[in-house]
């Protein structure tokens, strides 16, 4: 027998796990401010910062440039927060009280 035609498919990629609360630190700061610090994760991975667990749109995306992150975003209640390693769909969204 010969081989078979080709027949194409399309893979998207495997969907990233969720951070773990243990991997993400929240602390109130001067200015009204938060400073989020995430640990445990790959140079490249990307996180974004959702206002409501159901937002369709993220409201800032941050690149991580080694296997520790910290960004400071405007003072809520609680984030919504996802990542994305690279080559993979992004992980469903953990969401991070900040205490007062």
């Amino acid at each position: 027998m010969t081989e078979s035609s080709r027949v194409g498919i399309s893979y998207k990629g495997e969907q990233t796990n969720p951070l773990k609360q243990t991997q993400v630190k929240a602390e109130t700061i001067s200015n009204h401010k938060t400073k989020i610090t995430i640990t445990g994760i790959q140079k490249g991975d990307v996180i974004k910062v959702y206002p409501t667990n159901g937002a369709k749109q993220y409201s800032k995306q941050f690149k991580a440039a080694s296997s520790k992150i910290s960004f400071e975003l405007p003072q809520k209640d609680t984030l919504y927060l996802s990542i994305t390693n690279s080559g993979m769909l992004e992980s469903g969204r953990i969401a991070v009280n900040i205490g007062e």
